[in-house]
């Protein structure tokens, strides 16, 4: 079940939740944009994000830490599931 892509989902969503939560208590508003670049990180981004915002002291690490860490969650999953896959498999696919 942990493997599911539902699964994944649910439990990224949880996660950026939390994230944003953090940041809003820690710097009030924080902006669409990056609200929406939280949102579509992996679990294993959020939570090398919720180390970091522990040593953040403006807005403006936040952006610095996105810029060099944003990769959105759809194309992780993307390429998870791909490395998963054996040849045949994909092979089997493109033939579909």
């Amino acid at each position: 079940m942990r493997e599911s892509v539902i699964y994944q989902d649910i439990l990224q969503q949880g996660e950026s939740g939390i994230i944003l939560k953090q940041l809003k208590h820690k710097f009030g508003v924080v902006p669409l944009e990056l609200q929406a670049k939280i949102q579509q990180l992996s679990t294993t981004q959020l939570e090398a994000l919720g180390e970091a915002l522990l040593d953040f002291t403006s807005p403006e690490d936040l952006s610095s830490w996105l810029e060099q860490n944003y990769r959105p969650f759809k194309r992780a999953i993307a390429s998870s599931i791909a490395s998963n896959l054996s040849r045949r498999q994909i092979a089997s696919l493109a033939c579909k």
